[in-house]
């Protein structure tokens, strides 16, 4: 099933994560304060390898958070993770994606169309709980992740625990919010 849905940020920071920081080292110079954009090659550039030329979003990545009180109907749904490339974004003209040290700030809005497994459509509309995870920069060669928790993945699991536990919602505070469409 396509699903169709646009995100709003509100100038959110997203962290590098920790398999990223050594990446960074090398290029911190040429990274410091430049956008981002989402550049959408054609078939041919990605051929002749255009999208290793220039620093541009290469995708942005969502999950099924288990929500309390609420149960999946497929086991599959429970944090599932749903990547869209940049050839399924499009981005406003308010939209911005800046690089900024070691973490990225997004601002505007982005609309996307993912197509999702038939098993997981009812709990993606049921379950309300769908997080917007982080966003994926290729600077040449390299992918650069950026996520809400950064390199503290521990922070990460304990909040996300705590949500389908006990209805904290630390786990969603910080986020942008997603739309379907």
């Amino acid at each position: 099933m396509k699903y169709k849905g646009q995100i709003e940020f509100d100038n959110i920071g997203y962290l590098l994560n920790v398999n990223s920081r050594e990446k960074i080292e090398q290029k911190r110079a040429v990274l410091q304060d430049i956008e981002v954009p989402i550049i959408h090659f054609t078939d041919a550039d990605e051929f002749y390898g255009k999208p290793s030329d220039q620093i541009h979003i290469d995708s942005i990545s969502m999950s099924l958070a288990r929500r309390f009180g609420y149960n999946f109907e497929s086991s599959l749904a429970q944090n599932a993770n749903i990547m869209i490339q940049y050839r399924k974004l499009t981005a406003s003209e308010d939209f911005k994606c800046q690089i900024k040290g070691t973490s990225v700030l997004l601002n505007g809005t982005l609309k996307f169309v993912v197509t999702v497994k038939d098993v997981i459509v009812k709990d993606l509309r049921n379950s309300n709980s769908l997080v917007f995870s982080g966003v994926n920069i290729r600077t040449g060669k390299e992918i650069l992740s950026f996520t809400k928790y950064g390199e503290n993945w521990e922070l990460e699991k304990e909040e996300r625990d705590r949500f389908a536990n006990s209805g904290d919602t630390s786990y969603l505070s910080g986020r942008p919010n997603i739309v379907s469409r």
